[in-house]
């Protein structure tokens, strides 16, 4: 596994079909709590609490950490080692819970904020047999933070360019040391306002870049966007927006 990257589907608590059928009405169903996990620099150690809430079926499952990085505008995710999952396989019996410690196998504390991922792959039932056509496997993502010692804030600097395959993309590049979760992405054209994402549009980690795709609008320059308004980390911002070519 070392070396090997994965690329992310989503950010926030994502849930991605590895495979696609028609599951059973009793099937197990998962909850998870937090959905993020927050450390401070001198918290060496979290727990997250996985809920079984079928009445009927056991949930197996296969719990891994990995550093959480941001390559090329994309999400990436890495095998680590400073971050541990206990324990790393799981059967939670039916409405029963199973509490998953994750603990840091590093103390010095960070410059920047620490950003990992904890999937949660759910498996086959040990020993059972084959079963005709195909089988739903759900994952789940939850962010995990580590805070660094002196306390830090995003700093944002947002841009539209054209890609080299003629897309428009948003990047937003956070020279800040702390991540910055972006929501309610709005564009301001010639004084008017033009719904980007109204929902989770994802993260820009500490020091890190990310970017997405703008699908074209019918009567929308995007060339004469001014300004951004979006909710970062809750709050309400508005700024500047650059926009160019590709560099």
């Amino acid at each position: 596994m070392r070396g090997v990257q994965h690329r992310m589907l989503h950010a926030g608590l994502v849930v991605a079909l590895l495979a696609v059928t028609t599951p059973r009405a009793d099937a197990a169903s998962l909850q998870i709590s937090p959905v993020i996990v927050d450390l401070s620099a001198r918290d060496q150690a979290a727990t997250v609490q996985l809920n079984n809430t079928s009445p009927t079926e056991s949930m197996f499952g296969q719990v891994r950490v990995f550093k959480w990085d941001q390559r090329t505008g994309e999400d990436v995710l890495v095998p680590t080692e400073e971050m541990v999952a206990s324990p790393p396989l799981i059967r939670i019996a039916p409405a029963s819970s199973q509490l998953i410690r994750l603990v840091r196998t590093r103390a010095e504390p960070l410059p920047d904020e620490g950003a990992y991922r904890v999937l949660i792959d759910e498996i086959a039932t040990p020993g059972q047999a084959p079963q005709e056509g195909v089988t739903l496997r759900l994952r789940y993502s939850v962010p995990v933070f580590v805070n660094p010692a002196q306390a830090g804030a995003p700093t944002l600097r947002w841009r539209l360019h054209r890609d080299k395959a003629g897309a428009t993309q948003l990047q937003v590049t956070n020279s800040g040391s702390r991540r910055a979760q972006i929501s309610a992405v709005t564009f301001v054209i010639d004084n008017r306002q033009v719904s980007f994402n109204p929902g989770l549009l994802g993260y820009a980690l500490a020091g890190r870049s990310r970017e997405w795709i703008v699908p074209p609008t019918p009567g929308v320059d995007l060339r004469r966007t001014s300004r951004v308004q979006a909710l970062v980390n809750g709050a309400p911002i508005e700024a500047a927006i650059e926009s160019g070519s590709t560099p």
